[in-house]
């Protein structure tokens, strides 16, 4: 897709999302560090298929980066639970639109099953999906908790920069560690992303394809939305974002998991207390 959004390697000052302190004797280039790992995920058989080989030939994002791009404001990244949740969301969403997962039953007895386990052609969806393959049918919320891990946010960033929309720096924290900065390469992309959610949230009508239903109900399960646009703009629509995402089966995974995760929390804080 040469000259496309895509195949830009150009890296421009963007605002920079700081996380993850690391320990300061494992300093290194972080800028180099994504054509690293693509490197060593190309050795290993980590791109199956040698047309998705390079990210820059897939002209679309995968709900994952779309959630992640989302959550990079400009005063920083949305991080946190909100973020983790909704890109383990994303990830068995977009399993599910690409048809290798599907769902068994329904309510509290709905479970994820594997109807096609052949390979996405990206190394995260492959993973897990291979783990689903090997284990009992489980919940969608259980899969969304497993999939949420802490290191989940840096893995889709490392696709994003292969892609060359986003730039990973090392960034000294408290004298002893150091940060991974993310700064976006490419605004325009995130700008686009957020006016197809807002136009898909703010405005009643039927027809909203089926990638943004899926993105508002994981964002809207994380809570990411109104961390996104802010209580007092989503408050108004509330009504709309319950018809669109009322029946997704995500979205309310997401939720599940959320809550569950809290409750666990609370119940953990409680029981220590005297």
């Amino acid at each position: 897709m040469e000259g496309g959004r895509f195949g830009q390697r150009e890296f421009v000052t963007g605002p920079a999302i700081y996380d993850y302190p690391e320990a300061a004797g494992e300093s290194r280039d972080r800028s180099t560090i994504c054509s690293r790992a693509a490197k060593a995920r190309s050795r290993q058989g980590g791109f199956e298929d040698p047309a998705t080989a390079a990210p820059e030939m897939n002209p679309r994002p995968s709900l994952p980066e779309e959630v992640f791009l989302l959550a990079c404001r400009d005063d920083g990244l949305i991080s946190g639970k909100h973020l983790r949740y909704a890109l383990g969301g994303a990830i068995l969403a977009e399993l599910m639109v690409l048809g290798r997962l599907g769902v068994s039953g329904s309510g509290r007895k709905a479970r994820v099953i594997v109807l096609d386990s052949s390979a996405t052609g990206w190394a995260l969806l492959d993973r897990w999906l291979e783990m689903i393959r090997g284990s009992k049918p489980g919940r969608p919320s259980t899969w969304v908790a497993a999939f949420s891990t802490r290191k989940l946010k840096h893995e889709v960033a490392e696709f994003l920069c292969q892609r060359g929309l986003v730039r990973v720096q090392a960034v000294p924290f408290l004298f002893f560690f150091q940060r991974r900065a993310y700064s976006l390469t490419d605004r325009g992309l995130r700008r686009e992303i957020l006016e197809r959610l807002w136009g898909a949230v703010s405005t009643p009508g039927p027809n909203v394809d089926s990638r943004t239903v899926c993105l508002t109900a994981v964002a809207d399960g994380a809570k990411l939305l109104t961390a996104v646009f802010g209580e007092k703009r989503i408050r108004p629509h509330k009504a709309r974002i319950k018809q669109i995402t009322e029946d997704d089966l995500i979205g309310t995974a997401v939720r599940q998991a959320v809550e569950e995760r809290t409750d666990l929390a609370f119940s953990v804080i409680g029981n220590a207390l005297p």
